[in-house]
């Protein structure tokens, strides 16, 4: 049976995880969410991280259809490509790299490699499929004897262990792939990009998100029964702090470090020993950025990092209008056996006291991606995922053209002797060839097959298109939201001159909120959410402050629109977008899904605590003030009962129920001395460490106040996922 006609059979037997919808056995669902744009396709919002490359010869162009999940092969000699080849690989393939005739590519949401033969480019196929671990992004091969195949990927688990880094990189001996990996540890999150010296001895592995120093200081957490605060009463706050002088120091320098007990040591690129006989982690970089994107190694050994920095340690809406980050490409340079950090602006064209430009706009660069350096080095190419564009950076790294290419470029390969750069547009579904001699595309390709509903890419351009949607063309929601999910920090965005929200009745929770029905306009440091599994969970935002106006009830679209203020207030254009376009973009985002849990069994069936955890979840004991029980509040599947609470005198506010679905990613920062991953764990504003500890809270009442409870409570908590099987792959 082939690859198609048995994903076909395993989705009617409701075995297949990117097609598999049945739910659990619940008794207590939310509103059942909207149904998928189009049979067959669900949209994960996966992106490329390098899915370009050409086979040793040069001959042939190997590129990843993403959405299709799919390696396509063309030939590369004449003035446009020809398509020769294909073969379907895993679920959503992300990074391609090659050996000999070999093609290794790793599939983000089925966690495995694909192995494939490309010795004859019109017949490819799949000779091996290796199992990895969650969500692997980045693939090269490496070694004195480009023997060893290096993976990256988050690792899961472990969420009540403190001092152990949350990503991984798996080494395969070449010769030898079903042999077991070595797997090397790195301090840090989920890991992107690798990149290989140009003698293949040394890896270097960047960590996505991986921050920027900054947390959220602990309040005095003081043990109080369940009670309420005076109306007019501001809510307890936290401040973003970062480690300045050897102080944790907030916006205005003051003084916190008694109550940030920990260390952040902020690891954002990790050399890997290639070549030694046990391959090993010799030291980490810091201070390169605060989402990084791609990693390219200059021919004399320099390392550039294309990313984001965040401003989130400034405080409130109007101080971060139309500057809350910068796009950048950091210059490692390797100094007396010490790396140090040269930070390149890639739009430093931009006036951020002037009203952004139309020519402004069309010079900005956003969200750059994938890196490809000339054989001499003296110049680079920069992808701009959310410009429509290819910066062309001299040896500085300084910004000295730009090509117009497709939408959302994310992948790139250079042909040295042909003088072409081949870009990938992964939200075009385009490959477009650019002639670097005369800086001008000369010819577009589409891709064979793209399996994207037209309601994903009529929307797609609000999230990502940073000229259409920000002041000066350098900013998008995807700055925050990347591809649709967060960044892993927290922000202040309350506003001091702001005015109170007032929200509907039905929005209460009866007995569990306050009398008054507003919100303060200072709220305080919040985490970004994610776009992800946003259907069927109106309110939004942590607070429920975006309900729609006039209210409607269950309404996600109508609720989603009030976002629209956001593009003036933040990223700081002169006005919101039409009507009809935030519709166009809410239909979109709707169709946004989380992955697959890992903490799932392949089959959805619990494993004994998961199920003593929803036993007593929904079960007759009073566990939330002694009033009701958790899925009273914290309705399954999502989470949530889209209602407004009053979450005690230690959150001091009210808040919606949040939804549960990512709580697993949420883990790294431990509120005890020593080194954390990460400043942000649970909560609206990341300051809980651990699932326990959140619920040793005092209000919530467990039988006899043991441990026990928790913890199986825990275990559930860390594996509800939205109707999906855990990814894997049938092959």
């Amino acid at each position: 049976m082939g690859f198609g006609a048995l994903r076909a059979a395993l989705a009617a037997l409701g075995l297949f995880s990117a097609c598999s919808f049945a739910p659990p056995d619940i008794g207590h669902r939310s509103p059942a969410p909207v149904s998928n744009p189009s049979d067959g396709f669900t949209n994960f919002e996966t992106e490329p991280v390098r899915p370009l490359a050409l086979s040793t010869d040069g001959r042939h162009l190997f590129v990843l259809n993403t959405a299709d999940d799919r390696l396509e092969i063309f030939d590369a000699q004449g003035a446009s490509l020809r398509s020769v080849g294909e073969t379907t690989v895993g679920l959503r393939p992300v990074a391609i790299a090659t050996r000999g005739n070999e093609a290794w590519i790793v599939n983000h949401l089925s966690d495995s490699a694909s192995v494939v033969d490309v010795s004859n480019p019109s017949r490819p196929r799949v000779i091996h499929t290796l199992q990895v671990g969650d969500e692997p992004r980045g693939i090269v091969v490496a070694g004195a004897k480009q023997d060893r195949v290096f993976v990256a990927m988050a690792s899961r688990g472990e969420s009540l262990t403190p001092g152990i880094g949350r990503a991984e990189v798996w080494v395969f001996d070449a010769k030898q792939p079903k042999a077991p990996p070595k797997v090397l540890r790195l301090f840090g999150s989920k890991p992107r990009a690798l990149a290989v010296s140009p003698d293949g001895r040394f890896v270097y592995a960047a960590v996505f998100l991986s921050g920027n120093g900054t947390t959220v200081r602990l309040g005095r957490m003081r043990q109080l029964a369940f009670s309420k605060i005076p109306y007019s009463a501001m809510p307890k706050q936290g401040a973003i702090v970062r480690r300045m002088n050897g102080r944790w120091q907030d916006y205005q320098n003051r003084d916190w470090s008694a109550v940030v007990p920990f260390e952040l040591p902020d690891s954002d690129v990790f050399v890997i020993d290639a070549a030694a006989e046990t391959p090993q982690v010799l030291q980490s970089i810091s201070n390169v950025g605060t989402v990084l994107f791609n990693v390219a190694v200059r021919p004399d050994n320099e390392i550039w990092v294309s990313n984001t920095e965040a401003f989130n340690s400034k405080p409130y809406e109007s101080r971060l209008r139309g500057e809350f980050a910068e796009n950048r490409v950091t210059r490692i340079i390797a100094a007396n056996g010490e790396y140090q950090n040269q930070v390149v602006n890639l739009n430093a064209h931009i006036n951020r006291d002037a009203p952004g430009s139309t020519g402004q706009r069309d010079l900005s660069l956003a969200q750059p991606t994938d890196l490809v350096f000339q054989p001499d080095g003296n110049e680079a190419y920069v992808a701009a995922f959310g410009s429509r564009k290819i910066g062309v950076l001299d040896r500085a790294g300084h910004v000295v053209d730009r090509v117009a290419v497709g939408f959302g470029p994310g992948g790139l390969a250079l042909d040295a002797k042909r003088q072409r750069l081949y870009v990938l547009n992964h939200l075009g579904a385009t490959i477009t060839l650019v002639d670097v001699r005369t800086r001008r595309a000369t010819a577009t390709k589409h891709l064979r097959h793209d399996p994207t509903p037209t309601i994903v890419k009529e929307g797609r351009a609000f999230l990502y298109d940073a000229a259409l949607t920000s002041r000066h063309g350098d900013l998008s929601c995807a700055t925050c939201h990347v591809f649709g999910d967060f960044d892993g920090l927290a922000w202040d965005l309350g506003e001091p001159n702001g005015q109170r929200i007032d929200y509907p009745v039905a929005l209460k929770n009866i007995g569990l909120s306050e009398p008054r029905q507003s919100l303060h306009p200072l709220k305080g440091p919040m985490v970004t959410q994610s776009l992800r599994g946003l259907a069927g969970t109106a309110p939004y935002h942590w607070r429920g402050d975006r309900f729609g106006i006039p209210y409607a009830p269950g309404d996600d679209v109508a609720s989603f629109k009030d976002f629209n203020a956001a593009f003036i207030n933040l990223m700081g254009r002169a006005d919101g977008i039409p009507e009809s376009a935030m519709q166009t973009f809410a239909r979109f985002v709707l169709t946004i899904r989380y992955p697959p849990n890992p903490n799932q069994r392949l089959d959805r069936s619990s494993d004994p605590k998961q199920q003593a955890g929803f036993d007593f979840f929904t079960g007759t004991f009073l566990s939330d003030t002694g009033q009701q029980n958790c899925v009273s509040c914290h309705i399954l599947p999502l989470g949530t009962n889209r209602l407004i609470n009053f979450e005690g005198i230690q959150v001091g506010r009210d808040m919606k129920t949040a939804q549960l679905r990512n709580v697993y990613q949420k883990v790294g920062r431990f509120n005890i001395p020593g080194q954390q991953v990460t400043g942000f764990g649970l909560l609206h504003d990341g300051t809980f460490d651990t699932v326990v500890s959140f619920l040793r809270l005092d209000v919530f009442l467990f039988p006899g106040k043991t441990e026990a409870e928790k913890d199986i409570t825990r275990r559930l908590l860390e594996s509800i996922s939205w109707l999906l099987i855990p990814a894997w792959h049938p092959r």
